[in-house]
């Protein structure tokens, strides 16, 4: 009996992991064989602009929700490697683009908040940083670590405190 129950505890785990539902980013089917110490041989990640220097005034342009923003961004932490960085970050929920291009920086020591009307993107680009939802295109670097193949590493490093109850 006691066999029985870890064994359908295993295979829930699984198939969560490989179908999370509405919420959750799947793994590929044979997740469990892949390689543990990736993280280890992961190449460094250069963090210059397009002009290949490095800034500390940034200013990022983006569009979300077919409206143009600048974001002036001054920081006085003179880091050369962001704790996050969102790249050319876009979501799609069907003909319908939540979050088109938005590419931005956040860097240890610093306060940053999301700024917008209702239906600006807010809470999908969190969703999406978190690891609740898959982004159509783009890149979540968490401390260098792309959060697509590093999922469960980059969800240790996130602490997430939604407004309502998820009821998962």
């Amino acid at each position: 009996m006691i066999a029985y129950s870890i064994i359908y505890m295993v295979l829930a785990v699984y198939i969560e992991r490989i179908n999370p539902g509405q919420f959750g980013v799947s793994q590929p089917f044979f997740y469990p064989c892949l390689r543990k110490n990736k993280i280890s041989k992961t190449i460094p990640i250069s963090y210059s602009d397009e002009n290949g220097s490095l800034s500390t005034n940034r200013i990022t342009k983006s569009k979300i929700s077919k409206h143009d923003h600048w974001i002036e961004m001054d920081s006085t932490i003179y880091r050369i490697y962001p704790l996050i960085r969102i790249k050319h970050l876009t979501k799609e929920f069907g003909r319908f683009t939540a979050v088109s291009n938005f590419s931005v920086d956040f860097y240890e020591g610093e306060v940053c908040a999301l700024l917008g009307h209702n239906g600006a993107g807010k809470t999908t680009i969190t969703f999406v940083l978190v690891g609740m939802m898959e982004a159509t295109s783009g890149r979540v670097l968490l401390q260098g670590l792309d959060h697509r193949i590093h999922i469960q590493q980059t969800r240790k490093m996130i602490g997430f405190c939604p407004q309502y109850g998820m009821n998962l």
